[in-house]
């Protein structure tokens, strides 16, 4: 799953036990004092059987996006019981490939990556905002895309703008990035804002404001910039073995280079 990235924020899921429930009785009413909050009901309740072997390379994915802390327990290999259906709303603030629909994945615990072994009836709705699944046991889940459907270029260039700054332009398959490069800093310019569709002929066009604009105008690390539009969906600069995942490219001779 090198061809896949996460994307967004991570699903955390828990199932909790119910305190115990207040009682009446004449006027009165006996309720327990309960101390502690309340307790984390593990699914399945037998976790003691050994964990799935580690799924194939296709299935497995890397540590990109992994949860910063908390262990989730790892799907029983003999775990009874049905699996957990979920439903949640899709983020915001986020760009699905026009043509391709996220993949959801959960985090292994034990092996420390991402992976879609276990994860069963996904169902992706662009017009709700909602996906769906399931998993045998709660886990932290993820939305992964490919992260190559911006690559290969349409067009690139790049050109000084002064002293020590340079203007890098991307033109991908879906849109066009401007960022600026100051020594070991750059920054997104802002897009210009695109026209909503609007009802009727007599309708007024809204202008909608482009998603990248959130993080247009501030000077950061390469790394940082590149960390944060792949939060968004979005990958503007291939991995060194991206060629391996884009079609209809004309690889380069490494020998030659």
């Amino acid at each position: 799953m090198r061809q896949k990235m996460t994307a967004g924020q991570i699903f955390w899921f828990d199932l909790l036990k119910l305190p115990p429930q207040p009682k009446s009785s004449g006027h009165w009413t006996i309720r327990q004092v309960y101390v502690g909050g309340l307790e984390q009901y593990h699914y399945p309740q037998d976790l003691s059987r050994p964990a799935l072997q580690p799924p194939s390379s296709s299935q497995k994915g890397d540590t990109e996006g992994n949860p910063s802390s908390g262990q989730a327990p790892q799907t029983p290999g003999g775990a009874s019981g049905p699996p957990v259906k979920i439903t949640a709303l899709l983020p915001e603030d986020y760009m699905f490939p026009p043509k391709e629909n996220p993949t959801v994945a959960r985090w292994d615990a034990v092996h420390k990556y991402w992976t879609t072994d276990s994860v069963l009836g996904v169902d992706i709705s662009r017009e709700e905002g909602t996906f769906t699944c399931q998993v045998p046991t709660l886990v932290p889940l993820a939305l992964m895309v490919n992260r190559y459907w911006n690559i290969p270029y349409q067009s690139w260039s790049m050109m000084p703008k002064g002293e020590h700054l340079t203007l890098l332009k991307l033109k991908t398959p879906h849109l066009e990035v401007e960022i600026e490069v100051r020594q070991n800093l750059c920054r997104l310019l802002p897009q210009p804002r695109g026209k909503g569709e609007g009802e009727g002929d007599d309708a007024e066009e809204e202008e909608e404001e482009p998603l990248l604009n959130k993080m247009a105008d501030q000077w950061m690390s390469i790394r940082e910039l590149k960390k944060r539009l792949c939060s968004i969906g979005i990958n503007v600069f291939p991995e060194e073995d991206g060629d391996n995942y884009v079609e209809q490219l004309h690889k380069k001779s490494r020998s030659c280079e």
